[in-house]
C-alpha cells in the first residue's frame, strides 16, 4: 500500500506535491524566479541614454538580451511544471494563431520593395514571439502569483508616474505648456499616447491590488491610482481617457459578478478608488486652467492660441487619422493576400496621404494596427491577429461566468479589462510599433493561458517524453543571441542618425559648423537599416553632406539611388530640383525635378513655388495656369499664393489682358492686398498705350 501510493504521487502534477512537513508549494523558489524575472521585463521602460532620440531601440535590445537570460535559465532549469505543462501552452489556441499570424507576416516578405526593412522590423516580431514562448513557460498554471504579480505591476507604475510628474512640475517655470505635456509626460517610450496608455493598460492591476491588499499597501495602491488618473488628464490624451472611464466601467460591473474572497463586495472599494481618480483629474483640470490664467494675462491671444493647441491634442490626430484609414485601404485593395510587405508600409503612406500635409510629412503607421497588419501583411494575417484578441476575451468571458472561485473570476476581470484597453489602443493607435506596449500585450496573452487551464489539464499526469524544454529554450536562446546583434546594429545606427540630425540642425538653425563629414557619417552609418527612424532614407542624411561639400554630382546621384529603398520619399525629387537649380545652374533638369517633386508634395508651397518659377523661365504659362488650379485643388486660395500665382504668370508673358482680369478678380478676393494693386495698375498702363 505504501508503495504505491509513491507511486502514485509520482505521477501527479508537481505543482500539488508538497513537503512532508509543510503545505508550502515545492516549488517556491521558481516562483521567485519567475517573479524576478517578470521584475526585469518591467524595468525595461526605466532604462534611457541621452545618446538616443527615440529609445525603443535601447528597448528592443534589452528585450532580446533579457529572451537571451531566461532561454539560459529554462535550459538549465529541472522544474518539471514547465516540462509539464509546455504542450498545454504550445497548443493552446492563443498561442497557435499567434505563431500563424507571425508566419504569414514573414512569408509577406516576398512582397517587399524593401526587403532589409522588412527583415529589421520582422526580428522585432519573432523578439516578440520569443517574449511569448518564454514568458508563457514562466508562469504556466502559476495563477496563485497573480497577487504578486499586481502588486509588482502597481509598484512600477507607482514609480514612473512619480518620476514623470516630478519632471513635470519641477519644469512649470522653465517650460512653455505645449512643451511639458509633450515633452515630460512621455517617459521614454517616446510619445506621451504611448505612455498614459500603458498605464491606463496597468490600472486594472492596480485597482486588483487595492481591492486584495490590506494595511498600508492598501493605500499605496490607492496612491498610485490618483497618481495615474492625475497623469493621464495631464496628458490631455483622448484614447487614454476614454480608457480610464471604461477600466471603472467595467470593474463595477464586475463588481455584482465578483465578491471578494471573504465574501464582501468590492463595489465599495471601486467606489472610492473612482473618487480618488476623479480626484486626480480634478487636480489635472485646475493645473491646465492655471496655465491658461498665466498665459491670459501676458498675453490673450497667445492664451486662445494655446485653447486651440490643446483641443488639437485632445483630439490626437482628429481628422487626419480616418485618411490615414482610407488611404490605407487602398493599399489594402491592391495588396490583399500577402500586403506590401512586413515592415513596409512607411514606404507607400508618402504616395497615398501626400494629399493630407502641406509640409510632406507623413506617419509610418496608420494609427490603427489591425488596417496596419492588413497592409502590410494581407487580410489572411489580421484576421489572425484580431483572433487571437477575441479568443483570448472568449476564454476570459468563459471563465468569468462559469468558475465559482470569486478570486478566480476577480484575477479574469483584471485581465479581460486590460485586454479591452489593449484592444482601444490598437485601434487608435499604433502599439505594435513599441517594445513597451507589446511586451504589456504578450503578458496579458500569457496570463490568459497560463491561468486558465482546465481542471483536466493542471490534475494531468506528466508525460517527460511529450515535448523538450530544452528543445524550446535552446532555439529560444539561438534566437536571442541573433537579435540581440540585430537589435545593437540597429541601435547604433540611431545613435548615428540623432547626431547626423543635430548637426544638421545645429549648422541650418544655429549656425555651427558642421562636425562630421561625408567620410566619418558613412562609417557611424552600418548597412542596415537603411530606412531611419524619422523615415528618411539614410542616403539621403548622406547626400547633406556632399552637397555641403560642393560634390553636388555625387549628391544627386546618391539621391537617385536613394529611391531604391523608399520610392516614395517626398524630399528627394526637391532637393535634387534645388540642387540643380541653385548649386549647378541647370534650370532644364531642375524644371524636370521640381514638376515630379510637386507630384510628390502637392499641397507644400515652397515646392510649388520652385515649380511655377521654373515653369515660368520656360515661358510656359499655360503650364502655370494649370499648376495653380492642381495646387488650389488641395489648398485654401490665399492673398500670398494668388499674388504669386498673378507674378509668375507675368513673368511667363501671359497676355495682358487676360493677366489684368486674374489680378483685378483677386482683388475682390484681396482687398487688402499689398501687390496685386501694384501689378494692376502696371497693367491697366500697358493696356492703355
Amino acid at each position: 500500500m505504501k508503495k504505491g501510493k509513491q507511486n502514485n504521487t509520482q505521477k501527479t502534477n508537481p505543482l500539488l506535491a508538497t513537503n512532508e512537513n509543510s503545505s508550502t508549494v515545492k516549488y517556491d523558489a521558481s516562483n521567485t524566479v519567475s517573479l524576478l524575472f517578470l521584475v526585469l521585463y518591467l524595468l525595461i521602460p526605466f532604462v534611457s541614454s541621452n545618446k538616443y532620440q527615440d529609445f525603443q531601440g535601447l528597448h528592443w535590445l534589452l528585450l532580446s538580451i533579457l529572451n537571451g537570460l531566461l532561454s539560459l535559465y529554462l535550459f538549465f532549469d529541472k522544474d518539471q511544471n514547465m516540462e509539464a505543462y509546455l504542450p498545454k501552452f504550445l497548443k493552446s489556441k492563443i498561442y497557435i494563431a499567434y505563431i500563424i499570424f507571425t508566419i504569414i507576416s514573414g512569408i509577406s516578405i516576398i512582397n517587399a520593395f524593401n526587403v532589409v526593412e522588412s527583415l529589421v522590423q520582422y526580428s522585432r516580431l519573432l523578439n516578440i514571439v520569443i517574449t511569448f514562448t518564454l514568458l508563457g513557460l514562466l508562469f504556466v498554471n502559476r495563477k496563485n502569483l497573480f497577487p504578486k504579480i499586481a502588486f509588482i505591476i502597481t509598484i512600477t507604475s507607482f514609480l514612473e508616474t512619480f518620476f514623470v510628474l516630478q519632471d513635470f512640475y519641477q519644469n512649470t517655470k522653465n517650460l512653455e505648456m505645449m512643451s511639458l505635456i509633450l515633452d515630460t509626460l512621455k517617459w521614454t517610450t517616446g510619445s506621451k499616447n504611448i505612455f498614459v496608455i500603458c498605464l491606463v493598460v496597468k490600472l486594472p492591476f492596480i485597482l486588483y491590488t487595492f481591492i486584495n491588499k490590506k494595511g498600508a499597501w492598501k493605500y499605496f495602491a490607492l496612491l498610485t491610482l490618483f497618481l495615474t488618473s492625475h497623469v493621464v488628464y495631464l496628458s490631455i490624451t483622448r484614447t487614454a481617457f476614454v480608457g480610464m472611464i471604461l477600466v471603472f466601467v467595467s470593474f463595477f460591473i464586475g463588481s455584482f459578478l465578483v465578491k471578494k474572497i471573504n465574501n464582501k463586495h468590492s463595489i465599495i472599494a471601486v467606489s472610492i478608488a473612482t473618487v480618488v481618480c476623479i480626484f486626480g483629474c480634478f487636480l489635472g483640470q485646475l493645473k491646465i486652467d492655471s496655465f491658461l490664467k498665466k498665459i491670459s494675462l501676458n498675453n490673450s491671444n497667445s492664451a486662445q492660441a494655446t485653447s486651440q493647441v490643446l483641443a488639437k491634442l485632445e483630439d490626437s490626430e482628429g481628422n487626419v487619422r480616418f485618411k490615414y484609414w482610407e488611404a490605407s485601404l487602398d493599399i489594402i485593395k491592391e495588396n490583399p493576400l500577402l500586403g506590401v510587405g512586413y515592415g513596409n508600409y512607411k514606404l507607400y503612406t508618402p504616395k497615398y496621404v501626400k494629399f493630407l500635409l502641406a509640409d510632406g510629412s507623413f506617419s509610418k503607421h496608420p494609427h490603427n494596427d489591425f488596417i496596419f497588419v492588413a497592409s502590410e501583411s494581407g487580410v489572411i494575417a489580421v484576421i489572425l491577429y484580431i483572433s487571437v484578441f477575441l479568443i483570448a476575451l472568449f476564454i476570459l468571458v468563459k471563465n468569468i461566468l462559469q468558475t465559482k472561485d470569486n478570486q478566480h473570476k476577480l484575477i479574469n476581470l483584471t485581465l479581460i479589462t486590460s485586454l479591452g484597453i489593449c484592444l482601444l489602443d490598437a485601434l487608435f493607435n499604433f502599439p505594435k510599433e513599441r517594445p513597451v506596449t507589446q511586451l504589456l500585450l504578450i503578458l496579458l496573452f500569457v496570463f490568459t493561458i497560463a491561468f486558465n487551464l482546465k481542471k483536466k489539464d493542471t490534475e494531468a499526469e506528466i508525460k517527460p517524453k511529450s515535448f523538450n524544454l530544452k528543445l524550446i529554450s535552446g532555439v529560444s536562446l539561438g534566437f536571442s543571441i541573433v537579435m540581440i546583434f540585430t537589435n545593437y546594429t540597429i541601435l547604433n545606427s540611431m545613435r548615428a542618425q540623432g547626431l547626423i540630425d543635430t548637426d544638421f540642425v545645429d549648422n541650418t538653425t544655429n549656425g555651427k559648423a558642421l562636425v562630421y563629414n561625408y567620410k566619418t557619417a558613412s562609417e557611424m552609418l552600418p548597412s542596415y537599416p537603411n530606412i531611419s527612424e524619422m523615415y528618411d532614407p539614410t542616403e539621403v542624411k548622406l547626400a547633406k553632406y556632399l552637397r555641403a561639400e560642393g560634390r553636388n554630382d555625387e549628391a544627386i546621384k546618391l539621391l537617385q539611388n536613394s529611391k531604391k529603398v523608399h520610392p516614395y520619399y517626398a524630399d528627394t525629387n526637391y532637393t535634387i530640383a534645388n540642387i540643380y537649380y541653385h548649386s549647378l545652374k541647370n534650370n532644364d533638369s531642375a524644371y524636370v525635378y521640381s514638376l515630379k517633386a510637386l507630384q510628390d508634395k502637392p499641397k507644400n508651397f515652397d515646392v510649388f513655388k520652385l515649380a511655377a518659377h521654373l515653369t515660368s523661365l520656360k515661358g510656359k504659362s499655360n503650364e502655370i495656369v494649370k499648376l495653380y488650379n492642381e495646387f488650389t485643388k488641395y489648398n485654401e486660395v490665399t492673398e500670398e499664393n494668388y499674388s504669386f500665382y498673378c507674378q509668375v504668370l507675368y513673368g511667363a508673358k501671359y497676355p495682358n489682358n487676360d493677366l489684368n482680369k486674374i489680378v483685378k478678380e483677386g482683388l475682390k478676393k484681396f482687398p487688402n492686398s499689398v501687390e496685386l494693386p501694384k501689378l494692376s495698375a502696371y497693367l491697366d498702363t500697358v493696356i492703355t498705350q
